[in-house]
């Protein structure tokens, strides 16, 4: 009998992965931003500093569509920020954050309308935030924040073609908790915990940039 339970089981779940379709989106990108002053000294000699910030971003989404309702995937995040004040005595000086995030979800049609579709989507992500400096003679490590959270919301989808969708993440509804943990870098029995739960529903401004965010998927 046991038998016959596995080989059901392998068979559906063999059934299940030919029939799915796999679909890639995600996001990728660099920003640099520089701030330069100057001013007279005591000497009237003009002086200048720059500060310089760059960032890069490569967050790759990936998607199976089990059927027509169900879809289940992951997003992978990977994120740098580094900031650069002036130099002192020419020396380099920089403060740096590295973060990552890897998110598994599922998403569900329940609604679709000719091209349009309805989906409720729930995300569980795991995450760590990392910072570090260089003080142009040492380099130190910054206080570590892992975060777990959880989160549901709808979205519509519009079909352009076979292989191009249109996504719109809905943030004006939505339900979300979180814990995050900072250890101190210098003491790890020093914790502060943070605990966030929250329900979220508006129907103001639902047609705001910052309410609806649009992308897309491409399917394989």
């Amino acid at each position: 009998m046991k038998k016959l339970v596995l080989s059901m089981a392998a068979v559906a779940l063999f059934t299940m992965a030919a029939n799915a379709q796999i679909w890639v989106g995600g996001s990728i990108g660099y920003s640099t931003e520089s701030e330069k002053e100057a001013w007279k000294n005591f000497e009237n000699k003009i002086k200048e500093s720059k500060d310089k910030t760059t960032t890069i971003l490569i967050a790759p989404k990936v998607g199976y569509q089990l059927n027509e309702k169900l879809e289940v995937g992951g997003l992978v995040s990977l994120s740098s920020s580094k900031y650069y004040p002036n130099k002192i005595d020419d020396k380099e000086v920089w403060n740096k954050t590295f973060s990552y995030a890897i998110s598994p979800f599922a998403r569900y049609q329940f609604a679709s309308f000719g091209k349009f579709a309805l989906k409720a989507v729930g995300i569980a992500a795991f995450g760590q935030r990392m910072p570090s400096s260089n003080n142009g003679k040492d380099k130190t490590k910054g206080d570590k924040t892992t975060t777990l959270a959880l989160s549901a919301y709808p979205m519509i989808s519009y079909s352009l073609s076979e292989k191009f969708d249109l996504e719109a993440s809905l943030n004006f509804f939505g339900l979300s908790a979180s814990t995050s943990t900072t250890k101190d870098a210098d003491d790890s029995d020093i914790k502060i915990v943070e605990n966030e739960f929250e329900i979220m529903g508006t129907s103001n401004n639902i047609a705001t940039t910052g309410n609806i965010t649009i992308g897309f998927i491409y399917h394989l």
